[in-house]
């Protein structure tokens, strides 16, 4: 039989047209039928158009046989999720990955329409109205909305930024997306004035919000209708939060941006159940009308800084965090290289005198101010006044000197987990003649983080007090270009063997659980010594060490 029955060729086509995640039952038949035709085919004893015909029809009973089909709708969906992580865009250009997946067949469009969570997160901006019609774009918002039914929605919604003219199309979608407050989720607003000042249709409509972000620089709203989201625990402002009314007994999650540091002190005290803080490039070293020292509960602490006011450890002075576990500082890309910060190079003084009172008022204050002038005092003094247990430090695109950088890391010995990550610098701040160099993970810091096993005998019990960051197991490090290799190996296998396998349990050292390693390179760069750490940490996993050891070429834009 060298061509079927048309029945069983139209049979065929619909299997292609929608057949996905489900065992073919006439696999034998369509096996049989794809056999048939290459043998024809082989044959060649037709003429030139039926020939491509074959061919043509080869290729499709292959596509059926194709293990893909094979896989399940449950399967199939994960890989759907994954895809569509990100999103849907309305930008400069209209980015749909649900939409994407529609079209490559109508089994594949059939499962996507039909999974509501692959339409539930959009990013919608008013740059779409500038590059496409108010039509086009409320059609594919309708969509989206329509097909995600009732799932719960994630927004950023950034509306703000073109002219008068576009005002109605604005308010439209802004309406459309508002009657669908009830299933906000994770919400980011960059509104209008115009639309801020008519909030009252979200009034007890926000059960379900639990993530809000206002990115308005140029107003503050009034926040009123979101004191009764009683699941709202996350809040990030681009704004003082001073006289915002807001659910702050229940946040646990806060983030502020711009202001003074009075600004940042009045955030924390009003969110008195935050664990979690983030305070993003504020003034920190100016505290007008502000002379008492803030007692918070929050666990994790994290400061994004700039070139204009790197210096977060003022801001430690006018704290005490007694249960404080987690410290990140990440640098923004103002910071051009060669610049680097020293944290314990005080250039402000305050005149203040401390008064050493340990009372708290009911306020959350402590009435006593501060004075810690002198080399390192501002951080040291934080830590012996809290008397908190860090045992995670991030520093990200934060370039301080080795130097600074061990007399930190031996403030807080108890860590168990060292994030450390070079700067990606940005060409255009790199003069041609400058050497890119690692600023803080050198061979000084390296080598400090190695254990010296000849400082005690494997017999001694008690660990040597010279014994650097004992409780270390978790260790990610982002370096740049040329770097030590060989160093890097020396602490991660000092922290890992020892002299012999018991050694470091013996000295009271932690074993190293987990080491990343992530090398930025020019395109030019040799990968060897890559090539090097990669082989020596993989050695390692059968004493029981996780790590990932990658490269990749700087992308554009950085060095």
């Amino acid at each position: 039989m060298t061509v079927p029955p048309d029945p069983d060729v139209e049979r065929i086509y619909t299997l292609l047209r929608c057949n996905y995640g489900a065992y073919n039952p006439d696999s034998e038949c369509i096996s049989q039928l794809l056999s048939n035709t290459e043998r024809d085919i082989r044959l060649g004893n037709v003429g030139e158009l039926e020939q491509r015909g074959l061919e043509w029809k080869a290729s499709r009973y292959r596509s059926l046989l194709a293990p893909m089909r094979k896989i399940p709708p449950e399967l199939l969906v994960l890989l759907f999720e994954f895809f569509c992580g990100e999103g849907a865009t309305f930008r400069e250009e209209l980015w749909s990955p649900p939409v994407r997946i529609s079209h490559v067949c109508a089994g594949w469009r059939d499962l996507a329409r039909s999974t509501p969570n692959l339409w539930s997160k959009l990013h919608i901006e008013d740059l779409s109205l500038l590059h496409y019609s108010p039509e086009i774009v409320i059609f594919r918002l309708a969509m989206h909305l329509e097909l995600s039914q009732q799932t719960p929605l994630d927004l950023f919604i950034a509306m703000n930024r073109v002219s008068s003219r576009y005002r109605e199309p604005v308010q439209l979608i802004v309406d459309m997306l508002f009657a669908q407050s009830p299933r906000w989720r994770e919400v980011n607003l960059d509104l209008p004035s115009f639309v801020w000042k008519n909030l009252d249709d979200l009034r007890g409509k926000l059960g379900l919000l639990r993530f809000l972000e206002i990115s308005d620089w140029d107003y503050k709203p009034d926040l009123q209708v979101f004191e009764t989201a009683y699941s709202l625990r996350e809040i990030d402002l681009s704004f003082s939060a001073v006289g915002l009314r807001l659910p702050w007994t229940q946040i646990t999650d806060i983030t502020l941006g711009c202001g003074t540091g009075t600004d940042a002190l009045e955030g924390m005290r009003l969110a008195t159940a935050a664990r979690a803080v983030t305070l993003h490039k504020m003034t920190l070293i100016f505290f007008p009308g502000e002379s008492r020292r803030l007692v918070h509960n929050l666990h994790s602490l994290s400061f994004v800084v700039g070139l204009d006011d790197p210096h977060f450890h003022y801001f430690l002075k006018r704290l005490t965090l007694h249960n404080l576990a987690s410290l990140s500082i990440s640098g923004d890309e103002s910071i051009p290289y060669p610049a680097w910060i020293g944290i314990f190079n005080d250039k402000y003084h305050d005149d203040d005198s401390d008064k050493s009172d340990d009372e708290d008022d009911e306020d959350g204050y402590e009435e006593d101010e501060y004075d810690d002038r002198g080399n390192g005092g501002s951080i040291q003094s934080f830590l012996s006044r809290s008397s908190c247990t860090i045992t995670s430090l991030s520093l990200i695109d934060f370039p301080i000197r080795d130097y600074d950088a061990i007399a930190l890391l031996s403030m807080v010995p108890s860590l168990s987990s060292l994030t450390i990550h070079e700067p990606a610098y940005e060409r255009s701040v790199v003069k041609p003649d400058v050497e890119i160099q690692n600023v803080t993970v050198s061979g000084r810091l390296l080598d400090w983080l190695t254990i010296k096993y000849n400082h005690a005998a494997p017999s001694d019990t008690n660990s040597p007090p010279d014994l650097p960051l004992r409780h270390l197991r978790s260790l990610d490090l982002r370096v740049l270009g040329t770097f030590p290799a060989k160093a890097i190996i020396d602490v991660v296998a000092s922290r890992c063997t020892g002299n012999d396998l018991a050694y470091p349990g013996a000295v009271g050292v932690d074993k190293l659980d987990e080491v990343k390693v992530l090398v930025l390179r020019s395109t030019d760069d040799m990968v060897l010594d890559v090539e090097e750490l990669h082989d020596s940490l993989k050695a390692l996993r059968n004493l029981g060490l996780m790590s990932v050891c990658d490269s990749r070429p700087l992308e554009k834009g950085e060095l």
